[in-house]
Protein backbone atom coordinates (compact mmCIF):
# COMPACT_ATOMS: atom_id res chain seq x y z
CA UNK A 1 0.00 0.00 0.00
CA UNK A 2 2.47 2.31 1.39
CA UNK A 3 4.48 1.57 -2.35
CA UNK A 4 1.54 2.78 -4.08
CA UNK A 5 0.91 5.82 -2.13
CA UNK A 6 4.68 6.53 -3.14
CA UNK A 7 4.18 6.15 -6.79
CA UNK A 8 1.39 8.36 -6.79
CA UNK A 9 3.55 11.34 -5.00
CA UNK A 10 5.66 10.63 -7.27
CA UNK A 11 3.04 11.35 -10.55
CA UNK A 12 1.32 14.46 -9.09
CA UNK A 13 5.78 15.54 -8.78
CA UNK A 14 5.69 14.75 -12.38
CA UNK A 15 2.47 16.56 -13.10
CA UNK A 16 3.29 19.58 -11.44
CA UNK A 17 6.73 20.16 -12.76
CA UNK A 18 8.34 21.28 -15.71
CA UNK A 19 11.14 18.95 -17.01
CA UNK A 20 13.65 21.91 -16.66
CA UNK A 21 12.63 22.52 -13.17
CA UNK A 22 13.85 18.66 -12.37
CA UNK A 23 16.88 19.09 -14.32
CA UNK A 24 18.02 22.26 -12.39
CA UNK A 25 17.33 20.39 -9.02
CA UNK A 26 18.94 16.50 -9.89
CA UNK A 27 22.08 18.43 -8.95
CA UNK A 28 20.92 20.01 -5.75
CA UNK A 29 19.26 16.75 -4.45
CA UNK A 30 21.88 14.72 -5.59
CA UNK A 31 24.59 16.65 -4.02
CA UNK A 32 22.86 17.08 -0.46
CA UNK A 33 21.83 13.68 -0.73
CA UNK A 34 25.18 12.41 -1.59
CA UNK A 35 26.77 14.35 0.88
CA UNK A 36 24.06 13.19 3.83
CA UNK A 37 24.84 9.52 3.19
CA UNK A 38 28.76 9.72 3.13
CA UNK A 39 28.61 12.01 6.45
CA UNK A 40 26.13 9.57 8.17
CA UNK A 41 28.24 6.25 7.00
CA UNK A 42 31.47 8.40 8.07
CA UNK A 43 29.23 9.11 11.77
CA UNK A 44 28.62 5.07 11.76
CA UNK A 45 32.16 3.65 10.84
CA UNK A 46 33.41 5.68 13.43
CA UNK A 47 31.56 4.89 16.05
CA UNK A 48 31.90 1.04 15.33
CA UNK A 49 35.44 2.37 15.25
CA UNK A 50 35.24 3.43 18.68
CA UNK A 51 33.29 1.02 20.06
CA UNK A 52 35.52 -1.57 18.72
CA UNK A 53 38.73 0.36 19.99
CA UNK A 54 37.78 0.88 23.91
CA UNK A 55 36.81 -2.16 24.26
CA UNK A 56 37.89 -3.21 27.92
CA UNK A 57 40.33 -5.60 28.92
CA UNK A 58 39.68 -8.53 30.92
CA UNK A 59 41.32 -8.29 34.26
CA UNK A 60 45.01 -10.35 34.60
CA UNK A 61 44.97 -13.47 35.66
CA UNK A 62 46.22 -14.22 38.94
CA UNK A 63 46.34 -17.75 41.38
CA UNK A 64 44.81 -16.36 44.70
CA UNK A 65 43.06 -19.63 44.77
CA UNK A 66 44.79 -21.33 48.04
CA UNK A 67 43.27 -24.60 47.78
CA UNK A 68 44.97 -25.29 44.56
CA UNK A 69 48.21 -23.60 46.02
CA UNK A 70 48.53 -25.66 49.22
CA UNK A 71 48.36 -29.11 46.55
CA UNK A 72 50.75 -27.96 44.72
CA UNK A 73 53.19 -26.89 47.77
CA UNK A 74 52.93 -30.62 48.47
Amino acid sequence: MEGMLIVLMMFVIGLETQVEELRAIRRTIFGYGGAQMALCAAALLQGLRRQVWFVPEPPPATCNDTSRASTIAG
